[in-house]
């Protein structure tokens, strides 16, 4: 995942399952965690990636780890808050109270950050290469490996709306300004759509 900054510290993961902070003006190391530990006897079974961009919010940094977990450490003490047993290799998003996460499977969800524990899930979104997702006010929206983007609702997770503004697969999550979404399609394609859809996108 991108590394992230803040306050002279970079925070990134690792391959190898662990989450560093790393100090910006000489490269020293401040503390390692290990998110999780390969296992499996094969490499495919081993692998324990941090591809996830770490999000720092509150003096909290979140990471997710692929066939691995969600954790929450406090930045500064390294202590860890709390561990939830999740495989995902998307960017996290969040609001104030909210993590949102689009699993390795394409569950989309939603955790609570103090607690770590799941307040909804969406499986009707399951093997179509679902990106991460983007928050729009009160609605989530994901892109699909079809060109489908689907409007969620962050309240409970129900589907508000769909549109296929591109007939090639959407690989990364949409870029929002409030007023707009862009989206890029594999083949190259460039959309900009209204961030709120109207009842016709359904």
């Amino acid at each position: 995942g991108t590394p992230v900054f803040s306050d002279g510290i970079v925070y990134a993961g690792f391959a190898n399952g662990m989450l560093a902070a790393i100090r910006a003006e000489n490269g020293e190391p401040v503390w390692q965690h290990r998110v999780m530990l390969p296992e499996g006897r094969s490499e495919l079974e081993r692998m324990v990636d941090v591809d996830s961009t770490p999000l720092l919010d509150r003096g909290v940094i979140y990471a997710l780890a692929y066939q691995g977990r969600l954790v929450a450490i406090d930045a500064a003490s390294t202590q860890t808050l709390w561990t939830r047993d999740l495989s995902g290799f998307s960017d996290l998003e969040q609001d104030r109270g909210n993590l949102y996460l689009t699993d390795a499977r394409g569950t989309v969800m939603a955790i609570d950050k103090r607690s770590g524990k799941p307040l909804w899930t969406q499986d009707a979104l399951l093997h179509r290469g679902v990106t991460a997702p983007v928050r729009v006010d009160d609605m989530l929206v994901v892109g699909d490996r079809e060109g489908y983007l689907h409007w969620l609702s962050t309240e409970d997770g129900r589907l508000l709306a769909r549109l296929r503004p591109i007939s090639s697969a959407v690989t990364a999550a949409p870029r929002t300004d409030g007023e707009r979404l862009y989206v890029q399609g594999r083949d190259g394609g460039l959309v900009a759509v209204e961030a709120r859809p109207s009842t016709s996108a359904r």
